[in-house]
């Protein structure tokens, strides 16, 4: 069996890209009016200029996700697919790889990587690649 690595792009399942996007396309919405006249229910909100915040709990503490907050627009993540084990010498060699900021492994195979800005992905999968498979041919 030849051993093969194959990267695919993390799509991150908390992104809230679309509702970001939404609230870029609509002008800012300022209330003019008193938080009395709102208390006192004596004018109309509209509601669809209202923006929506989305919390996440944590063992830490609430945390708010917005643009600042969401891994995917922090890290350039990757998912690598394997169809061999990912042991500890292969899981060191790649967290060793330049332009890999950072490793979690998922399962044994399959991992994700953050490539560092000032890296070009496919040269850091070239290079993930030509280490690991030479490591295994030992």
């Amino acid at each position: 069996m030849k051993h093969r690595i194959v990267f695919k792009k993390w799509i991150d399942p908390l992104d809230i890209k679309t509702e970001e996007a939404k609230e870029e396309d609509n002008e800012d919405y300022y209330l003019e009016n008193s938080y009395e006249d709102i208390a006192n229910n004596s004018i109309e909100i509209d509601e669809s200029n209202l923006k929506t915040q989305v919390l996440v709990s944590h063992n830490l503490g609430v945390f708010a996700i917005n643009e600042n907050s969401v891994s995917s627009k922090i890290f350039n993540f990757w998912v690598g697919h394997t169809n061999f084990s990912l042991s500890s010498p292969i899981v060191n060699i790649i967290e060793q790889t330049d332009g890999v900021e950072t490793l979690d492994i998922f399962t044994r195979y399959r991992f994700r990587i953050g490539i560092g800005t000032l890296f070009k992905a496919g040269s850091v999968f070239s290079d993930i690649e030509e280490r690991v498979l030479l490591c295994l041919r030992k």
